[in-house]
């Protein structure tokens, strides 16, 4: 997947956050919703650290440009 230089800091920023996470919470769009700007939000379980993990997608629909562990998402509302 392509990446913007904001992800790429934001994994060494937060090494919690593993790429693969977000890349396959980025393909399976499980939870996701398009903000007015037009990016997308994805949000997936990550079972390894037993929290939500949302990745926003730029308005291309590819390319991955920031992730964080979202303790208030709730699999649906928040």
């Amino acid at each position: 997947m392509k990446t913007t230089e904001h992800f790429e800091r934001i994994l060494r920023q937060r090494p919690q956050i593993k790429r693969e996470w977000c890349e396959r919470i980025a393909n399976q769009r499980s939870f996701a919703e398009t903000m007015p700007s037009g990016r997308i939000r994805c949000w997936g379980w990550v079972e390894e650290i037993k929290h939500y993990v949302r990745v926003v997608i730029l308005e291309d629909g590819e390319t991955l440009h920031t992730a964080m562990i979202d303790s208030k998402f709730k699999g649906g509302s928040r």
